[in-house]
This record gives C-alpha cells, sequence and structure tokens, in this order.
C-alpha cells in the first residue's frame, strides 16, 4: 500500500467531516494509506498577497516543516482552500529565499524549512494512479448518474497553485468517467459561488448559486459535484429557493467512495439540503432504506 502524508485542514475535522471520511476510506480501497501529521494546525485560510506580509505566511509553512519532518516528501489535502494556501506558500519559499529565511527565523522552535515537500490535492492523487487503474477498482459503477463537477475558484486559480487549466479543466471530468458517471461539462463549473460573500452579502451569494444551479440542471445533471467545503456550503444552502429545480450536491470524495464500495451509511450522514438518497436508491447505486 502506497504511503502519503495527510494534512486535514479544519472544515474537514468539523462541518465538511462527511468529505474527509469518504475520501479517507475510498483511499484506503485504492491501496493509498493518508497518514494524518501527527501535529497541524490551520493552514491561514487564504494565501496573504500583501507585500512583505509574512505573518499570515507561516501558519502553512509550519505544516510543510512538520511534513518534512516527518519524513515525507509529500502531502495531500481534500479541502480546495487549504491546498491553495499550502501550495502558495510552498512556491514562494522556493522562489524567494529572502522570504523563507524571514519566515524561518519566525519559527524559532520548529525546524528550517527547506523547500522539498511537494503539495498534492486528493484529486491530482487519484489522477496519478491513472484512469485505467482507477476504473478497475470500481465495483459499483455510477451508471445512469449524471454529474456536473464544480470547480470553483481556489482549485484553479492562480496558476501557481492550480489542479488544471482556469478556463477549461477536465480532471474531474475524467475521474468522474473512470468511475462510471455520466459527466456535464457545465460552463459554470470555473465561475466563483460567491465565497465569504455568505457572511455579509448573502443575498449576493444566492444570485450566483442559483445561476450554477441553473445551468448544470440545464445540461441535464443530477447532482453538484465539488472538492471546496465553502463552495459546498454555498451550493447546498447558499440560496434560500426550495423546490424540484435544486440539485443535490456532493462533495467528489463521497461519489468516489460509492464507486469503490465504501458503505454509504459511513460518510453519508443525511446533512444535505436536498437529500441525495431519493436520487441514488432510484439508479441502484444504494440500497433501500429498512422499513
Amino acid at each position: 500500500m502506497t504511503t502519503v502524508a495527510y494534512y486535514p485542514g479544519c472544515s474537514l475535522k468539523s462541518r465538511a467531516r462527511p468529505c474527509e471520511v469518504a475520501g479517507r476510506e475510498a483511499a484506503t480501497a485504492l491501496g493509498i494509506e493518508l497518514v494524518e501529521l501527527e501535529r497541524w494546525n490551520c493552514c491561514g485560510t487564504v494565501f496573504s498577497m500583501t507585500a512583505g506580509d509574512r505573518m499570515h505566511h507561516i501558519a502553512s509553512l509550519r505544516n510543510l516543516t512538520r511534513v518534512q519532518d516527518s519524513g515525507h516528501r509529500e502531502v495531500v489535502t481534500m479541502c480546495a482552500m487549504c491546498h491553495s494556501s499550502l501550495r502558495q506558500v510552498n512556491e514562494l519559499s522556493r522562489e524567494d529565499g529572502a522570504a523563507l529565511d524571514t519566515m524561518n527565523q519566525f519559527m524559532d522552535r520548529e525546524s528550517d524549512y527547506e523547500g522539498g515537500v511537494e503539495v498534492l490535492h486528493y484529486l491530482t492523487l487519484l489522477d496519478r494512479l491513472g484512469k485505467e487503474a482507477l476504473a478497475e477498482r470500481v465495483v459499483r459503477p455510477l451508471t445512469g448518474l449524471r454529474v456536473a463537477p464544480y470547480y470553483g475558484c481556489t482549485l484553479l486559480r492562480p496558476a501557481c497553485g492550480a489542479v488544471d487549466d482556469a478556463e477549461d479543466p477536465d480532471l474531474m471530468e475524467r475521474l468522474l468517467e473512470a468511475l462510471g458517471a455520466e459527466v456535464v461539462r457545465d460552463p459554470m463549473r470555473v465561475e466563483c459561488c460567491g465565497a465569504h460573500l455568505v457572511v455579509d452579502r448573502p443575498e449576493a451569494v444566492a444570485v450566483r448559486v442559483r445561476a450554477i444551479h441553473d445551468s448544470a440542471r440545464a445540461g441535464g445533471a443530477d447532482v453538484l459535484a465539488t472538492m471546496c467545503p465553502l463552495c459546498f456550503h454555498n451550493l447546498d444552502r447558499g440560496d434560500d429557493a426550495d423546490g424540484d429545480d435544486r440539485l443535490a450536491v456532493l462533495y467528489f470524495t463521497q461519489l468516489v467512495a460509492l464507486a469503490v464500495g465504501v458503505p454509504p451509511e459511513r460518510w453519508l450522514d443525511g446533512g444535505h439540503r436536498v437529500d441525495p438518497r431519493p436520487l441514488l436508491r432510484s439508479l441502484g447505486l444504494v440500497e433501500e432504506a429498512s422499513p
């Protein structure tokens, strides 16, 4: 079994717990052991772009140092925002020696970071397996399930932290095809969901979310799939409208877990605003509920 260091981040230990449970169990089924760092802290959430603002980069660098000290050369994360923060700080440490020296001096109780860790996203880890190898591990093909992948912003921008092309990505699409799903290539998959505006301008987020749902539904999608906890929250709950025109929202890891045979009761907690279970039952992808 392949062993890779794993950084969970804050959201996956709280509201986005189903994403982590599904992702880790699916990885195990695929022959990958995700070894959680013994000590980790918040990544800082967003990468500060203010010139010289090294204090807001140290949180991510400290996590990279702990990966380095663990003896691993790679670290994988599932959260899109954590991946972006860790990856951008890692690139900064490699390109700006003065910045790295300043951050290392701040962390006087940690080892000096040397820039040798590679930051991977969970999607990239799956892609590295190869489409054919992933398809061979599928025990429950997602036949009949029409999925619209939703990337949002931080998986694709900026370029130094991107997992795929910002304008026309197909990473999730390739993986979904390997899982047996029918892919809906929706043009809104690279648009912003409104992000943190949900805190003080929820009406703006509602407009974005409605546009994303409408576009995916018009393309024939049954569900939206994302890898970002904030995107999941907004897409699932950022629009007050109810009715049959709302799509179910799932973490991409949940679809992988379903396809490779991880029992749904382990990762499907019923916390979705639009419950995906009736749809999945109708397609024979999960068993009927016991009376």
